[in-house]
């Protein structure tokens, strides 16, 4: 879009919505962030119920966990507690609450809070989506089946002190608990919100308490200045509903300070001398693939896999949809974390290839695969690309569009035959890369149709080891068995991004988990 039509346009979107939420100078004695977000796909902040970024990085602006991670190193922390002191055997964890800490509503947290939090997570009425999280703390699966009305593994010492002990020793597990599933409620403020929890009322600790959320119109949030850690340097947050070209005009226009660019408008921002200096680049430890459901025929044959992994070419991708704004991959643990390396084999692209596999399998006149994506999907374009690519090597690809809830379901019941998705590290460890998508037990639900009781041990066995060197080895030997050996996916890049953010905000990014971190926001 030319520049004066994008001011011309800008002049109407602000005229229109200044009633709406204002400016920053109709509102110069409180300093609030405006935050420009499509939010269709947040219709709960109730982080039990969801496994959406989106709602994740809202959570964590009302909700304390245990353990953090660093914001900028991902390395953990203590939070509210300290960190945990770990049995002999690995099983045990024995935690120490900081204590004073308060939530929003005046209460003292306390080890009841704690047990009540990880009661929710397991207990079926609550409905939890996040319990393969920590499933391994004893009785969890008791209480998920409805076998037991409390979870054995966690106990209350005294107020400030408490244990969890798990199944088996799990490397991995204080990481868990710094992801967001874990924040901690207030045990009272949720039982008397009851269904209304995540719509109307959310009671945490964090550094912003909740004081409206209209969904598809706004969220607005007032900081926290009795915050254990010290109060941001903001009077409050507010997210208001818009369009990805909407946010971009207001942001032009001062009406927002912070909006996260759409692919499509990074290069019209990076070329204007006014707003490159105010953009902030991340990579983040995120996959894009394509997954292969190995239950459906013609996938079901690892030659086929192989044919269409070959037939996409990602440095196209990269270049021409991204601008080289993001890396091609060719593994699926993304850089940075303990598995990857910089010597796995080069995924290329070879139609000739890819035909000659299809011929071997029994397909001398090629296959159709069906893709589906859901119709808000960001994916939607990089299929298109991948069709013509394809064509070359005889292979049809056929884009089916469902509604987002249909599409979330079909995926849960098994019933996709290839998709693509970004998988981002919500605990900084490969285990969540495997553990939860390539286990037989999450076969049916993600779609992959991998059920095999070998790559289930080796899986299982990573959560065990605790040497690095070790660590690094098993996992780069089971990320090469997926994208290389057994073609169960088909890495295309190492998702990255570019956030707008004005010039009167302070200490406002993403951190590489995809979650944007405000904890230390200031307004000059």
């Amino acid at each position: 879009m030319k520049k004066a039509l994008r001011l011309f346009l800008a002049i109407i979107v602000v005229s229109s919505m200044i009633a709406g939420f204002g400016t920053p100078a109709d509102s110069a004695d409180k300093k609030v962030l405006r935050w420009g977000k499509e939010m269709e796909a947040i219709g709960n902040l109730d982080v039990n119920v969801t496994n959406e970024n989106n709602i994740y990085e809202l959570s964590d602006l009302m909700l304390d966990t245990l353990v953090m991670k660093n914001p900028q190193t991902m390395a953990i922390e203590p939070n509210l507690a300290d960190l945990p002191k770990i049995s002999e055997d690995g099983a045990l964890y024995t935690f120490k609450l900081k204590e004073g800490v308060k939530f929003v509503n005046g209460d003292e947290l306390t080890a009841e809070d704690v047990e009540f939090t990880f009661y929710r997570v397991f207990a079926p009425q609550y409905n939890g989506l996040n319990t393969w999280f920590a499933d391994m703390i004893t009785g969890a699966q008791a209480l998920m089946d409805g076998n037991a009305d409390n979870l054995e593994g966690f106990k209350v010492i005294d107020k400030y002190s408490f244990s969890i002990r798990i199944d088996y020793p799990f490397s991995a597990f204080v990481s868990v608990l710094a992801s967001s599933p874990f924040g901690i409620v207030n045990k009272k403020e949720c039982l008397a919100a009851g269904d209304k929890w995540g719509l109307s009322t959310v009671v945490g600790t964090g550094a912003y308490k909740l004081v409206k959320f209209e969904p598809n119109v706004n969220i607005v949030f007032e900081t926290n200045k009795d915050y254990f850690k010290g109060a941001p340097g903001l009077d409050g947050i507010e997210m208001v509903h818009m369009s990805s070209e909407t946010a971009a005009l207001e942001f032009e226009a001062g009406n927002i300070d912070l909006y996260t660019l759409n692919t499509d408008q990074i290069e019209t921002y990076k070329n204007d001398p006014k707003f490159s200096k105010l953009m902030k680049y991340q990579e983040f430890q995120t996959t894009v693939y394509m997954m292969f459901n190995q239950s459906k025929k013609p996938l079901d044959d690892v030659r086929v896999r192989n044919a269409v992994s070959l037939a996409i070419n990602a440095d196209v991708i990269v270049d021409q949809y991204f601008d080289g704004n993001v890396t091609a991959a060719n593994t699926y643990i993304p850089k940075g974390m303990i598995g990857y390396t910089d010597s796995a084999k080069k995924l290329t692209y070879d139609p000739e290839k890819a035909k000659q596999l299809l011929a071997e399998a029994g397909y001398p006149d090629g296959v159709t695969i069906t893709v589906s994506e859901s119709n808000r999907s960001s994916y939607i374009e990089i299929v298109q690309i991948m069709k013509e690519q394809m064509k070359a090597a005889n292979i049809n690809l056929e884009l089916e569009l469902t509604e987002a809830a249909a599409w979330m379901d079909a995926r849960r019941n098994g019933a996709l035959m290839a998709y693509d998705n970004g998988y981002t590290a919500d605990y900084p460890d490969p285990d969540q890369f495997f553990y939860s998508i390539f286990r037989s037990d999450a076969s049916k639900n993600r779609s992959t149709g991998l059920e095999s009781p070998e790559v289930d041990a080796r899986i299982d066995q990573g959560r065990l080891i605790t040497d690095p060197a070790e660590k690094q080895a098993h996992y780069e030997a089971l990320d090469r068995f997926i994208v290389s050996e057994n073609y169960n996916l088909r890495p295309l890049y190492y998702l990255a991004s570019y956030t707008l953010v004005s010039d009167r905000v302070e200490n406002v990014f993403q951190k590489n988990d995809r979650l944007m971190y405000l904890g230390n926001a200031k307004i000059k």
